[in-house]
C-alpha cells in the first residue's frame, strides 16, 4: 500500500502528503463514520489539521490516495426530517 511501510513485524503509517506532521493538530486512529462525519469536520472548522490513520485494511487510504491532490471525501448524511 502506498501509505503504509512494513518494518519487521510492525506496520507504521506514512502520510499521503509530505510535511503534514509539521502542521497536524490531531491524529485519529480509525476511519469510521463518526470520525469522518462528526469529529474531523469539527476539528477542521476550529482550524485544525487532521490525519486519519486506517488501522485495519487499506480501502480508505487507497480511496484518499486516488483523490489526490484533493483532501476531501464524501459523507452520507441524514437530516432531522429523515431525508
Amino acid at each position: 500500500s502506498p501509505n503504509m511501510a512494513e518494518h519487521g513485524p510492525a506496520v507504521t503509517f506514512e502520510p499521503l502528503e509530505d510535511g503534514v506532521f509539521d502542521r497536524t493538530t490531531a491524529v485519529c486512529l480509525g476511519t469510521g463514520r463518526f470520525l469522518r462525519a462528526v469529529l474531523v469536520p469539527a476539528l477542521v472548522e476550529l482550524g485544525g489539521e487532521v490525519i486519519l490513520a486506517q488501522t485495519r485494511g487499506t480501502s480508505f487510504g487507497a480511496y484518499m490516495g486516488a483523490r489526490k491532490p484533493s483532501r476531501s471525501y464524501e459523507v452520507d448524511t441524514v437530516l432531522q426530517d429523515g431525508r
